[in-house]
């Protein structure tokens, strides 16, 4: 149970980051489940993967488009951007963990 709390606040204070002045990932959400929670690097990469993609992003978006403040056409650009750079990333920087974690 200490856990969930633990992890909950570390997401309420990311998302509170990220709502105020634009940060949550890099800065508050992948360092602190290493330096606190000990997690291995390749598991914080996945999990900050994985709760990007319900609910927190969606929210954000729609809050501020509803403010008028998204230039969609760019959002969709840069996503499209993303996505590409993610799915050119996401390969290799698997196999150079695995690479890295296994010599001893």
């Amino acid at each position: 149970m200490t856990d969930v709390a633990l992890f909950m606040g570390h997401g309420m204070v990311a998302g509170m980051a990220s709502g105020l002045i634009g940060i949550g990932g890099g800065a508050v959400i992948v360092p602190a489940p290493v330096l606190i929670f000990g997690f291995l690097r390749k598991l914080v990469q996945g999990t900050t993967i994985a709760h990007m993609i319900p609910p927190p992003g969606a929210l954000a978006a729609w809050t501020s488009c509803r403010h008028g403040h998204v230039d969609v056409r760019t959002a969709v650009v840069i996503c499209s951007g993303f996505l590409a750079g993610s799915f050119m990333a996401a390969n290799p920087a698997g196999r150079r963990y695995r690479r890295v974690s296994h010599v001893r």
